[in-house]
């Protein structure tokens, strides 16, 4: 008897633990910046972007780019776990992919993107906001 009650507490709690995953809802439009430290001039070039998300369950797709830009790349291999997301987008300005680590607050998301180019790697501070 203790068994089967274990087992049913233990199914509550991975059900409330998938609600928890998909509570967090990124669908939309969003724009902010990308700082980048050029270690060559000392300085930091600040690049406006626009991120486009869309998501069902745990499954995010979506698009980014410099906000200017017509042309946004696909987000690749995005995943959420809590209230971090995580994801790749390539371009044809980069090495390899640029992976994104942020953090969502609400309708705010901040962290970092990694990524390569020809001078080396580069790591930048990510902010954007949901547009309403």
């Amino acid at each position: 008897m203790k068994k089967r009650w274990l087992i049913f507490g233990l199914m509550f709690s991975l059900a409330g633990a998938i609600a928890a995953t998909n509570a967090l809802d990124i669908t939309g439009k969003w724009s902010g910046t990308i700082d980048v430290k050029d270690e060559s001039s000392g300085t930091n070039i600040t690049t406006p972007v626009q991120v486009q998300f869309q998501q069902r369950d745990a499954a995010i797709s979506g698009n980014i780019g410099r906000a200017e830009d017509n042309d946004l790349v696909p987000i690749k291999n995005a995943k959420v776990e809590g209230n971090k997301i995580y994801f790749e987008a390539s371009s044809g300005e980069t090495l390899g992919p640029a992976k994104f680590n942020l953090i969502v607050d609400g309708d705010h998301m901040e962290g970092e993107m990694k990524t390569s180019v020809d001078t080396g790697d580069i790591t930048g501070k990510v902010k954007i906001s949901r547009q309403k």
